[in-house]
């Protein structure tokens, strides 16, 4: 019975011991859960000024286009011509860079969650918020259902 007491002592004091280091945890679970969050909505603006970018490029290329063409009937200057293709040079630059924040700001999401690497997992879209949901969810609970899958 000495044996069976220490135990169930040994037990206590292992499970006291890991909710303490679970308590302890919880600030750092929760700011890594924010920047995930951050990182997320990032990745989805950079998507959306990517699709922006590319029209500005793809306008660009018509202005250009229009301005060769007015240029090889007389109606344009040089300079209209070069100023067409600095824009279309600068929107085909930031379209680049957007691609690499992008690439980036991926492969930062795959670090947090343990991706391996290499991989490339489709991200989807954050769903439309539901308010029945915001206004009914228990945050802890969902919070410690996330965390003790990824223990």
């Amino acid at each position: 019975t000495q044996v069976k007491e220490g135990m169930i002592q040994g037990f206590k004091t292992v499970d006291k011991t890991v909710r303490t280091t679970k308590e302890a945890l919880k600030p750092a679970r929760q700011q890594l859960q924010k920047t995930i969050e951050t990182l997320f909505i990032s990745y989805h603006q950079l998507l959306i000024n990517r699709a922006l970018v590319e029209k500005q490029a793809a306008l660009y290329e018509t202005v250009l286009s229009t301005q060769n063409a007015l240029y090889s009937q007389n109606m344009a200057s040089a300079a209209d011509v070069l100023n067409a293709q600095a824009a279309l040079a600068s929107a085909q630059v930031t379209l680049t860079q957007v691609d690499n924040g992008i690439a980036q700001l991926k492969s930062a999401i795959g670090i947090q969650l343990g991706w391996n690497v290499g991989n490339t997992p489709e991200i989807g879209p954050v769903p439309a918020p539901d308010i029945n949901f915001v206004l009914t969810a228990d945050k802890e609970a969902d919070y410690k259902k996330a965390i003790d899958s990824l223990l």
